[in-house]
């Protein structure tokens, strides 16, 4: 991309964020701070040129950069993607579609026909999960938008640089989500393969990312945390039992998102005190005991909070149609509602949706003693090994075996 000036940088990034089908409103309020910009470079004796340091120069004044995550304000946290969007634009020439814009927006007509039958072959033949389904499909939106703004419009225009130039535009993705970006994109292209639409080394150029297995160690709330959230939940609402039997089966049993939305009436045995399902992620059966806090939540969302209607799931939208809650419904919204009504405070770098529980319990089990196969059991695990990465967090156990650096020295002996 040729060098602008700001001026130009900022006329040509609105006049793309247009095209992408952004609202007005949105648009006026970037131009108005875009413009604030261009005046802070101005006064600040950098020309008119735009610069990676000037765009941090700018966010510190404003205490962006400075403030802490949770103490910035709603305005700080605009001013912050606004100069995100216009760095990308900067470097890229384009700007991803954000995820509900995205959603939102037709493929284009000569991609259309090829994304078609590729969901079909997902969807029929494959039988890919329909989360799963749906960030690919997602990821492919960026994709081929990014392959337009180079004029690209064939598949047989694609080459291994396009790929790489698509992957080192994710840059400010987490490892992990750029990871996953990679593999929807190699299982894309080799369903090109097999249909003879391109050719199989064009799958090899796929660019590749290694994650190693225990490079992030797992986020843990303290037990005092779990409680507050709990706790924080109105159940005197027909919503207030459904997220409070939500959220308790996540941090009392360790349930993941996906088999809390799939868990059916059926699967709750009263009798035994028990619930027996099958898991989404791994096909593998699971048979739990059901604590009297969990079963009890249970019991009040379904007599008390529960619409009545055919559906054999145990969790229905509050509002009608009182169907199942969507297969993309991973719960962080629920969890973040009631985490900010308690008011607890967690580092930046921590998660902070529904899979934390989860983790958090697998800490307090292993804080408890309890043998690494009983908690992969618990966690529906495929095998102990992954359950055995859980150990970088028993933080408490490895401090209980630390050296002390007396014990390492003789004074009389240096």
């Amino acid at each position: 991309m040729k060098k602008l000036t700001l001026n130009d940088l900022v006329a040509d990034a609105l006049t793309h964020l247009k095209e992408l089908g952004y609202t007005e409103g949105t648009v006026t309020h970037y131009k108005g701070w875009w413009n604030g910009f261009i005046r802070f470079v101005a006064e600040h004796g950098n020309g008119n040129a735009f610069s990676t340091e000037m765009v941090e120069r700018f966010l510190e004044q404003r205490g962006v950069s400075t403030q802490e995550e949770h103490r910035l304000t709603s305005h700080q946290r605009h001013i912050r993607l606004a100069m995100r969007v216009l760095q990308e634009f900067a470097l890229h020439g384009c700007v991803n579609r954000r995820r509900h814009v995205a959603a939102l927006t037709p493929f284009a007509d000569h991609w259309k026909g090829i994304m078609d039958d590729y969901v079909k072959a997902c969807t029929e033949g494959r039988r890919t999960p329909l989360r799963c389904l749906h960030h690919r499909v997602l990821m492919l939106r960026h994709f081929f938008h990014f392959l337009d703004t180079r004029g690209v419009r064939e598949l047989d225009q694609i080459d291994g640089e396009s790929l790489a130039a698509f992957i080192a535009k994710q840059t400010h993705l987490r490892p992990r989500t750029v990871s996953s970006h990679v593999s929807h994109l190699r299982s894309f292209f080799r369903h090109l393969c097999m249909k003879g639409l391109v050719a199989a080394s064009l799958v090899d150029e796929v660019p590749k990312i290694r994650i190693y297995r225990d490079n992030r160690i797992p986020t843990v709330w303290s037990s005092q945390d779990v409680k507050s959230l709990l706790a924080a939940v109105d159940r005197s609402s027909a919503v207030g039992k459904r997220d409070y039997a939500i959220l308790i089966l996540a941090a009392k049993l360790g349930l993941r998102a996906g088999d809390i939305r799939s868990l059916q009436l059926d699967q709750l045995n009263w009798d035994r005190s028990s619930l027996h399902l099958t898991q989404q992620k791994t096909g593998f059966a699971l048979d739990l005991p059901m604590p009297p806090e969990v079963g009890e939540a249970l019991i009040d969302y379904l007599r008390h909070g529960r619409p009545n209607a055919e559906y054999r799931e145990v969790f229905l939208r509050e509002h009608a149609p009182h169907q199942p809650l969507s297969d993309r419904n991973a719960f962080y919204e629920t969890v973040t509602k009631y985490r900010r009504r308690a008011g607890i405070k967690l580092p930046r770098e921590s998660r902070k949706g529904l899979h934390a529980l989860r983790h958090s319990l697998a800490s307090r089990m292993l804080e408890a003693k309890v043998p690494i196969d009983t908690i992969a059991g618990t966690l529906g695990h495929a095998s102990p090994d992954t359950t055995r990465s859980y150990l970088r967090i028993d933080i408490e156990s490895l401090r209980s075996v630390a050296i002390d650096p007396t014990e390492v020295y003789d004074d009389d002996a240096i």
